[in-house]
């Protein structure tokens, strides 16, 4: 029976199904997550917790935890956490100085082969800085390790886990390219959606993945 589990849970038909039917039951916590994530990022400062606080509510869903996924965000959210706090804000900081560094190269006019090729490095490290998240707030909330140990194993998860890591980015980067392509018309996705359904996908396969590297790797407020 256990070999029947594991097989259903590793068969990528099965897990395609069962995600897809975690978005249909929970469309509107989906949807309320999203709104929710998006007020609790207006302040700057908040931006870790929102994070990390969306992160946890997600792994419940995924792994169909407890209830009330609404309340347990905000329970969250308002919890002080000095690990969430100090890797949110390094992995934050990151992000908006190498996005800010694409925005100037792209905004410049220029054909010169090496500003291109700096160009080049900026989006490799900015895709890999992301790629890096899609394990670091899941290590921060399923785990105890300490800051330095969480970077490090996020980093390694990347390189082990290469080629279904980044068929996962491309599937995000597809679905925000093609949200940002047509934005016009597709603004209230980012209003009503596209953030938690993010995160929930993500969160669905790489939890997986680090439960197979790390025994320990757990829901950590599962029972709340």
């Amino acid at each position: 029976m256990k070999n029947q589990v594991n097989e259903s849970a590793n068969n990528p038909n099965n897990s395609l199904k069962q995600l897809f039917r975690i978005i249909y039951l929970n469309s509107f916590e989906l949807i309320s997550l999203n709104i929710f994530f998006l007020i609790s990022c207006i302040p700057i400062l908040t931006i870790p917790n929102a994070i990390c606080s969306l992160t946890k509510t997600n792994l419940d869903l995924s792994e169909n935890i407890g209830a009330n996924p609404l309340k347990k965000y905000w329970k969250s959210f308002f919890t002080f956490n000095k690990r969430w706090l100090l890797s949110g804000f390094s992995y934050i900081t990151a992000f908006f100085l190498l996005s800010y560094g694409l925005a100037i190269y792209l905004s410049t006019n220029t054909s010169a082969t090496l500003f291109w090729i700096f160009c080049g490095f900026n989006i490799l490290a900015l895709a890999l800085l992301i790629m890096v998240g899609f394990y670091l707030f899941p290590l921060l909330i399923g785990t105890e390790l300490d800051q330095k140990t969480v970077w490090k194993h996020a980093f390694g998860m990347v390189v082990v886990e290469m080629k279904s890591t980044f068929a996962l980015f491309s599937v995000i980067a597809a679905l925000w390219i093609l949200c940002i392509r047509f934005f016009r018309s597709t603004w209230i996705i980012f209003i009503l959606i596209a953030f938690s359904l993010s995160s929930l996908i993500v969160i669905f396969y790489t939890r997986r993945w680090l439960a197979k590297y790390f025994p320990q790797f757990r829901n950590a407020d599962s029972n709340d």
